[in-house]
């Protein structure tokens, strides 16, 4: 009978965990750890990108009136109003919490 071993590499919010026998982990120990570092740097650049399109978002915001953010987005039913409506309490009014009133 074979022993099983097992890898977990973890950096920040992603891991990579790899089971088999100990030739196999030991084969792709290297190769896990640089797919690991690809895998951080792009999500680490997706939310650079992510960040520089939420700045430019709120400079849109900056000087428009509730009724123009409204109308500039143009919801088509229930849902995308309110989703409109989180996003502007949000994002121009700071607000970490609202109701429905």
């Amino acid at each position: 009978m074979t022993d099983t071993y097992r890898i977990r590499l973890k950096k920040a919010n992603t891991e990579i965990e790899v089971e088999g026998d100990k030739e196999f982990v030991e084969k792709h120990i290297e190769e896990l750890k640089e797919e690991l570092l690809k895998i951080t740097e792009e999500i680490s650049s997706q939310e650079k990108t992510v960040g520089a399109i939420a700045e430019r978002e709120e400079k849109k915001l900056e000087n428009l009136s509730l009724a123009e953010f409204y109308k500039m987005k143009q919801p088509k039913d229930h849902n995308e109003i309110v989703v409109a409506f989180a996003y502007w309490l949000t994002v121009k009014e700071n607000k970490e919490k609202f109701r429905p009133k």
